[in-house]
């Protein structure tokens, strides 16, 4: 059973939650991930359906394109830890996108905010959380997450499949590319206030 440290949380911006989704429903949204990355790739640049205006190797508003996605965006669990780390009862759904890294892809995050993309709310006045449910132990080589905690000091981050890297909004945050031979992924699930 996992565990949400709400105190770490509110005091570095982000939180790491170990085990918190079982391998059944972990392999389950990576096959899913998998073939929507795959799916993406000639429509690069294209006018999307849902979500960002083009198409990105990201993948916006990802349950809008499978049915049991959105189902686990819309889960008890994945509510349940977002209303603690938000501490509000009622949570609006706001992006869920499916990020997975393909072997020695060039695909990376330079240093950001989640906030800052969001129209109206670039200075972070409404508490978003970023609820990133790893599909697979990330590691230097395939494109771990750096996070910049409140304390202002970067910390690399080694969650492993089936964990959640929790973040606030307003934290910056980055990745670097996928140099490994295997694929990476990360199902975000955003949520806020």
């Amino acid at each position: 059973m996992y565990k949400v440290d709400k105190d770490f949380y509110k005091e570095h911006g982000w939180v790491l939650i170990e085990s918190a989704i079982p391998e059944s429903s972990i392999v389950k949204i990576k096959e899913k991930g998998l073939k929507l990355r795959l799916w993406v790739e000639d429509k690069l640049g294209t006018p999307s359906q849902f979500g960002p205006l083009t198409h990105w190797k990201g993948i916006g508003c990802a349950g809008m394109y499978d049915e049991e996605l959105y189902k686990f965006y819309q889960s008890r669990t994945m509510f349940t830890i977002a209303s603690q780390l938000v501490e509000k009862e009622k949570l609006w759904l706001f992006n869920d996108q499916m990020v997975i890294k393909l072997p020695g892809d060039d695909f990376g995050f330079d240093i950001h905010r989640d906030n800052e993309f969001v129209q109206g709310n670039e200075e972070g006045k409404i508490h978003t959380v970023n609820l990133g449910v790893v599909l697979d132990d990330f590691t230097d080589l395939n494109g771990t997450i750096e996070v910049k905690g409140n304390n202002q000091e970067w910390s690399v981050t080694y969650p492993k499949k089936g964990d959640i890297i929790a973040i606030n909004g307003n934290t910056p945050h980055c990745s670097s590319p996928n140099y490994s031979d295997n694929s990476r992924g990360l199902y975000a699930c955003v949520y806020s206030e």
